[in-house]
């Protein structure tokens, strides 16, 4: 974490709340180091302040002190509590020593940082970043820097082609036809789907039970009483 954390002053430095460290923050206010965290719904504060907001935004901002006296630490800085929501409707909230910034650009902070979560989730679960060849640093970086060009290329590719599928689809897509030109890959990826699903077949035996419930229901079943009768031929 301490190799991570700028101390330059234009920077702003966004993490998760697994790094909460009410010490660390209280030496990052100290030495004017700017960060957004995210905090955990049972952390300990004192509110001293609840700030202005727009009447119509679902948000709160607030000034705050994390901790306690009963707690392991209380913070001798105050910090700036922003509440706001997810997209399925769960609060989120959200700590900085940033006094400045609106509430709407510090949320937007904090949310844009899932996207760098998504990227790296992405590339460890399909293109095999999660084990690793070589243990070697050259090794390593190698592999790593690999998988961001696949990562580009195959958005490349569906910006030039105007893919609407996922990208995911769109990287099985290339595997399958790798040896192919690409005249012959784009023809295939957008093939039209040779016939359209109908849903979950009935058995044979199903049909035939519902086609023999009917006869017997309309006095058709004469048939029945025949010993040679054979539904299945």
């Amino acid at each position: 974490m301490g190799e991570l954390v700028s101390a330059d002053k234009e920077v702003l430095n966004i993490f998760d709340r697994g790094y909460v460290d009410y010490k660390k923050f209280d030496a990052y206010c100290n030495n004017g180091i700017r960060f957004v965290t995210r905090l955990r719904q049972s952390a300990c504060m004192k509110v001293l302040e609840e700030r202005a907001v727009a009447s119509d935004a679902n948000v709160g901002d607030a000034t705050v002190l994390l901790g306690s006296d009963v707690s392991a630490y209380k913070m001798k800085n105050p910090l700036r509590l922003i509440t706001c929501f997810d997209e399925k409707g769960e609060q989120v909230l959200i700590c900085t020593n940033d006094f400045e910034l609106s509430v709407e650009e510090i949320a937007d902070i904090y949310r844009n940082r899932w996207q760098i979560e998504i990227f790296f989730k992405w590339i460890k679960q399909h293109l095999h970043v999660k084990r690793f060849y070589g243990t070697s640093r050259n090794a390593v970086y190698n592999q790593i820097y690999a998988a961001l060009i696949a990562y580009c290329l195959v958005l490349l590719t569906r910006d030039e082609l105007h893919y609407g599928g996922t990208l995911w689809e769109l990287t099985k897509s290339i595997r399958m036809c790798w040896h192919e030109n690409l005249t012959h890959f784009v023809k295939l990826l957008f093939r039209p789907p040779k016939q359209k699903s109908g849903g979950r077949q009935k058995s044979k035996a199903e049909r035939l039970f519902k086609e023999t419930q009917l006869q017997y229901e309309s006095g058709e079943c004469d048939h029945l009483d025949d010993l040679t009768y054979d539904p299945i031929s």
